[in-house]
C-alpha cells in the first residue's frame, strides 16, 4: 500500500471499501480456522505453547521467517539489503522475506498466528500490536540482546524518539523498522507563479491558508483553459457549494488537496496542543477546545477556503504529480514513488502547525516472536542488529527516506552525501525530536476506527465539530472501559 499518505492507517494509504464489515469478518474467521487445521495437522493438538523445531536450508543454514508488508520498489529494496546479509553473515543464517499483504492482512496473519503458535520469526508490528503481542506473551524481550556484551547495541545511540516508540513498561520489544513523519510537499514552479517565495513554504497554518487561497485562484492567470474564473461563478452555473470536477478540462489547478483520514486529523490535533486521550490512557479528550478548533480548521479548508478533499493518498499523489494541486500533506517516504514521475521542481518542508511544531510518527517497528528456540531467536536478533546497524540504517534511510534508527546514522558520509545531493532529506532530521505518538493502549485500532468515522464526518455531515466530537468521545469511551 506501494505505501502513500496514510501509510500509518491500516492499510497501504488507499481505502478498502469494497465487501464490508461483514466480509471482513468472514473473511477473518476463514484465515483464522485455516490456520487451526494447519497447526492440528502438525502438532496434533493446541496445547498450550511449544517451540517449534529448527528449520534449516538445504546448505545448513538456519532459516529465520520475516513477514513484511513493504509493496513495491520498497520490497526490492529490503530484499536486495536481506539478500548481502544471507551472503555475508558468517553465522549460518538464512532469512527468508514474505511479503503478507496491506497492514489490515498482516495484522490478522500475525493474530491467527499467534493463535496457532506458528507465527514468524520476525514480524513487522504497530507498537500497538506488540502491547497486545507481549500481553499475550508472544514476543521477546529484546533488552538482554540489546545489553549482550557478545551480540548487544549501544541503545543511546538509538534515536530518542524512536526509542520511546518500542518501549512498553520499562523493556523493549521490537526494533524501529521502517518509520516516517508526514511532510509538506509543494510545487516551486506554481509557486513562483503566484508570486510566492519558492525556498519559504509556509509554516503555520495561517500562511498555508494565505498561500493555498493564491495558489487555487491561478486559473485567473491564465493556467487553465475553462470559462469560469473562480470557485464562485462555477457555483452559480453548477449549484451552491459545487466544486469542479477532477479528469476533465473544466477544473482548476487546486492550492491544496488533502485527505480528510485519522492520521491528518490527530497531527492537526497535536499541533494545536491537544490530545487523543487522557493522560492514563483511560479517556478520550477529542472533544477539548484544541481539538475541536483542529477539527474546524480541517473542516475550513475544504467548506471555507475551497481546497480539494480527496479520498485517498493515490488520488492526490497523482493530482500532485500531474502539476493540478500546488500542496499536498504526504509522508516522507511518498517521495519514493512520485520524484521518477516528477517534471517540475518540488520542495518538501516539515508540517504548517499552529502552537506547537509536532508530527505524528506513522510506520512500524519489528519484532522477535516467543515460539522458538533460544538459537533462532538469537539468529533473528543478529539479523536485526545488522538491519539497524550504522551503515545499513543511514541505507535504508538514503535509499527508501525512512527515518534512521541509529543517530550514529545521520553524521555518516553517506547521509551527508545524501543531503548535499537532495535537500529534501533534510525533513526527517530537523523533526527527531518534535515527534508525537499515537496512544499506547491495547485498544487503539478500535478507537482509531471511530476516529476515523468522526474525520469523515466532519466534512460530509451537516453536524457541528463539536456534535460529531462528542458523539465519538462517548463511543471511545465504551471500548476503552470494556478493556479494563
Amino acid at each position: 500500500m506501494a505505501l502513500y499518505f496514510t501509510e500509518n492507517n491500516i492499510g497501504t494509504g488507499e481505502r478498502k471499501t469494497s465487501g464490508g464489515r461483514g466480509a471482513s469478518i468472514k473473511s477473518r474467521l476463514y484465515l483464522v480456522i485455516a490456520i487451526l487445521l494447519t497447526a492440528l495437522t502438525f502438532s496434533g493438538c493446541l496445547c498450550g505453547p511449544k517451540k517449534r523445531m529448527p528449520q534449516y536450508t538445504a546448505d545448513g543454514k538456519l532459516k529465520i521467517v520475516f513477514w513484511h508488508s513493504m509493496a513495491g520498489k520498497l520490497g526490492e529494496i529490503l530484499n536486495t539489503m536481506v539478500n548481502e546479509f544471507n551472503k555475508s553473515n558468517k553465522d549460518n543464517i538464512f532469512v527468508k522475506t514474505e511479503f503478507i499483504g496491506e497492514y489490515a492482512t498482516l495484522n490478522q496473519k500475525i493474530a491467527a498466528a499467534v493463535f496457532a503458535e506458528i507465527p514468524p520469526h520476525i514480524a513487522q508490528v504497530y507498537e500497538t500490536w506488540t502491547l497486545k503481542l507481549k500481553n499475550e506473551e508472544a514476543v521477546v524481550a529484546l533488552d538482554k540482546y540489546i545489553d549482550s556484551a557478545e551480540v548487544g547495541i549501544d541503545k543511546n545511540d538509538i534515536v530518542p524518539a524512536l526509542l520511546r516508540n518500542v518501549t512498553i513498561d520499562g523493556k523493549i520489544y521490537s526494533m524501529p523498522f521502517n518509520k516516517s513523519i508526514p511532510a509538506l510537499y509543494y510545487n516551486k514552479r506554481l509557486f513562483e507563479a503566484a508570486g510566492l517565495d519558492p525556498e519559504k513554504p509556509p509554516a503555520t497554518w495561517n500562511e498555508f491558508i494565505e498561500y493555498g487561497k493564491k495558489l487555487t485562484m491561478l486559473e485567473r492567470k491564465g493556467f487553465l483553459f475553462n470559462e469560469y474564473t473562480n470557485f464562485i461563478d462555477y457555483e452559480k452555473v453548477h449549484g451552491e457549494g459545487s466544486f469542479p470536477p477532477r479528469n476533465t478540462k473544466d477544473t482548476v489547478i487546486w492550492g491544496n488537496a488533502f485527505i480528510s483520514d485519522p492520521w491528518s486529523f490527530e497531527n492537526y490535533i497535536f499541533q494545536n496542543g491537544g490530545r487523543i486521550l487522557s493522560e492514563d490512557g483511560k479517556k478520550a479528550v477529542i472533544n477539548s477546545p484544541e481539538a475541536i478548533e483542529a477539527a474546524n480548521y480541517l473542516v475550513d479548508k475544504m467548506k471555507k477556503h475551497r481546497f480539494a478533499m480527496r479520498t485517498s493518498g493515490r488520488e492526490h499523489q497523482n493530482e500532485f504529480v500531474a502539476g493540478r494541486v500546488a500542496m499536498i500533506e504526504g509522508t516522507i517516504v511518498s517521495k519514493v514513488f512520485m520524484q521518477s514521475s516528477l517534471r517540475f521542481p518540488f520542495g518538501m518542508a516539515t508540517l504548517p502547525y499552529n502552537k506547537i511544531n509536532t508530527s505524528v510518527l506513522s510506520g512500524t517497528n519489528v519484532a522477535i516472536f516467543a515460539y522458538f528456540s533460544e538459537e533462532e531467536i538469537l539468529a533473528a536478533w543478529k539479523f536485526i542488529k545488522w538491519f539497524t546497524d550504522t551503515d545499513q540504517t543511514a541505507r535504508w534511510g538514503i535509499e527508501t527516506t525512512y527515518m534512521p534508527v541509529k543517530k550514529s546514522a545521520y553524521r555518516t558520509e553517506a547521509v551527508k552525501a545524501a543531503i548535499v545531493k537532495d535537500p529534501n532529506m533534510k525533513v526527517a532530521l530537523t523533526m527527531l525530536e518534535n515527534i508525537d505518538f499515537e496512544p499506547q493502549v491495547a485498544p487503539w485500532f478500535e478507537c482509531r476506527a471511530i476516529l476515523g468515522k468522526a474525520t469523515e464526518a466532519l466534512v460530509l455531515s451537516g453536524k457541528t465539530p463539536k456534535q460529531i466530537l462528542d458523539e465519538s468521545v462517548a463511543e471511545m469511551n465504551e471500548v476503552l472501559a470494556a478493556e479494563e
